[in-house]
């Protein structure tokens, strides 16, 4: 079969467009760091690609969550132990006031110390985080606690007994608050056999200014239950945390091998993208010469 020289410059042109396409496409690939440039340059692995993605951002939502839990649990904890420094100091008065050798004067001052604690336990009561209240169950912008002095109860409670939970991975959750239910006892929710908080410290308060021995005695005991109740919910408080952080290292992990695994299917290898763009460059421009010397070719042909 004879060759002519159209032929030629035809099949010379086609092999300049083609080396100038897998040109363009290294070039696209080194500076977007990508293998793949369309889904359809590898449907099976951008199918692979898409559905790691949405694991990434799935386990970026559960490390968001985990964060934001953490942060209300740590809140929570600081709460409980602030309470629980209080209510050791009611106690320790108690003690002091148990000795039934204290004068009028010296009950009374004590009395009032005590008053300085149960204003104390209801400002914990009634702390916010965030613009929410932190014990008022669902009820966040209600302020939980209020006085009602005179009265039983001291203290009326108008949060509600609400659980709010975060979700931290797939089917797993975690409670992120108390409930000052639970918390102060408020209606006797925790202990059906004990005082809430606050009457059991106002009860205090009374039979230290009346000078009661017996009745002191007898409200210690009440005072020690709600101070192990406090250790209790913060120790459980303490056990969430921990999990939480074993969630966030778990989720760590994920996030990694979920990544490597992405950049293994759709990233470019660089170092071998860059030896075969030059393979290229050099294979353009040898074709590219070679036309050259085939239109000068038929330039003479034509001038003859």
């Amino acid at each position: 079969m004879r060759v002519s020289t159209p032929m030629m410059t035809g099949n010379l042109a086609a092999r300049i467009a083609a080396n100038a396409e897998r040109l363009y496409r290294l070039q696209q690939q080194i500076s977007s760091g990508k293998r793949m440039l369309a889904p359809s340059d590898d449907p099976t692995a951008a199918s692979r690609a898409a559905q790691m993605r949405s694991s990434l951002a799935q386990v970026a939502q559960y490390a968001d969550n985990v964060e934001l839990a953490t942060q209300k649990l740590n809140t929570v904890d600081g709460l409980l132990g602030d309470l629980s420094t209080a209510i050791r100091s009611a106690r320790d008065i108690a003690l002091q006031a148990a000795n039934g050798t204290l004068s009028a004067d010296s009950r009374q001052a004590l009395a009032l110390q005590l008053d300085d604690v149960i204003r104390r336990v209801m400002e914990i009561g009634n702390s916010e985080s965030g613009g929410h209240y932190v014990f008022a169950g669902y009820r966040t912008q209600t302020t939980p606690f209020a006085s009602n002095a005179g009265a039983t109860p001291p203290v009326i409670y108008n949060g509600d007994d609400g659980q709010q939970n975060i979700e931290v991975g797939r089917n797993a959750s975690v409670a992120v608050n108390l409930p000052g239910s639970i918390v102060f006892n408020m209606g006797s929710a925790a202990d059906p056999g004990l005082d809430d908080v606050f009457t059991s410290l106002t009860k205090l308060r009374d039979s230290i200014a009346a000078g009661d021995s017996a009745a002191i005695s007898q409200q210690i005991t009440d005072v020690d239950a709600h101070l192990e109740r406090a250790l209790v919910l913060r120790g459980d408080v303490g056990g969430k945390l921990q999990r939480l952080e074993m969630c966030a290292n778990q989720l760590q992990n994920v996030d990694l091998a979920v990544s490597e695994a992405l950049s293994k299917t759709e990233d470019v290898d660089l170092a071998q993208a860059a030896v075969d763009l030059q393979m290229q460059q050099n294979i353009y421009q040898a074709t590219a010469a070679v036309a050259a010397q085939l239109n000068q070719m038929q330039l003479v042909d034509y001038l003859l």
